[in-house]
């Protein structure tokens, strides 16, 4: 279980995020949803030991977090080493974790069915296509087991095969029970097809919290637009389907 407790961080007297405080239970994906610029990149780097937090608590089981318990990926292309094979890539990145080479081995041996890359371990990531690129990147953060593994706007500059394959990727890995995964986007219609419960962000608050469960894309979105501006989108939703 992941708890975060009145969680505060300032940047040159500017106030990023306020109080911020939630649950993440295990084999869950959670979203941070919000505009852009509204302090969800630097609630995953505190999430993620990268920076501190002014002040509250961050416990992983009870614990703080272990950095061999949670990887993260951050929006853009520089996540890996582009003059190095995408193999040795995942080699040494695990090797940080304490991760053995016949380890990863067996994991993409293992998965070769969703990973889909056998063609590409051996080249350059920095050879590799843009999707090619984000998708490598994610298997990176997940090879290592994290029981934790929190990813920055993930698809973004995917097409359509390559955000399938990104779902089929993380929905397959959440599968074991003791996982847990954080996706902070503000691409709804992504995070609609993978996530399980709706952390809304804006101006550094938290200001609301949902589930999924049952509800339609129109519906979530309703939501969301809701909790940001506070109209009555529901309504709105309902008279454009009868269009």
């Amino acid at each position: 279980m992941l708890v975060l407790n009145n969680i505060n961080k300032s940047f040159k007297n500017i106030k990023v995020l306020k109080n911020i405080s939630f649950t993440l239970q295990e084999n869950k994906i959670f979203a941070f949803l919000g505009p852009n610029v509204v302090g969800k990149t630097t609630l995953i780097k505190i999430i993620s030991g990268l920076i501190s937090a002014d002040s509250g608590t961050v416990l992983l089981d009870d614990k703080k977090i272990s950095m061999d318990k949670i990887s993260t990926m951050f929006d853009g292309s520089r996540n890996l080493y582009w003059n190095i094979s995408v193999r040795e890539n995942f080699y040494y990145f695990t090797a940080l974790k304490g991760r053995f080479k016949k380890e990863v081995d067996y994991l993409l041996e293992k998965n070769k069915e969703i990973f889909q890359i056998d063609n590409l371990l051996d080249k350059k990531y920095g050879e590799l296509s843009l999707g090619q690129k984000q998708i490598v990147a994610v298997i990176n953060t997940l090879l290592s087991s994290p029981e934790l593994a929190c990813f920055d706007e993930p698809s973004n500059g995917l097409d359509i095969y390559y955000e399938e394959k990104l779902i089929q990727i993380i929905s397959n890995y959440i599968k074991n029970d003791s996982n847990k995964i954080i996706i902070s986007s503000h691409d709804i219609n992504f995070l609609y097809k993978v996530v399980d419960n709706f952390i809304v962000i804006n101006k550094g608050e938290i200001i609301g919290e949902f589930s999924k469960n049952n509800l339609s894309l129109e519906e979530v979105t309703a939501k969301y637009l809701e909790l940001l501006e506070g109209k009555k989108w529901k309504s709105i939703w309902m008279l454009l389907s009868l269009k």
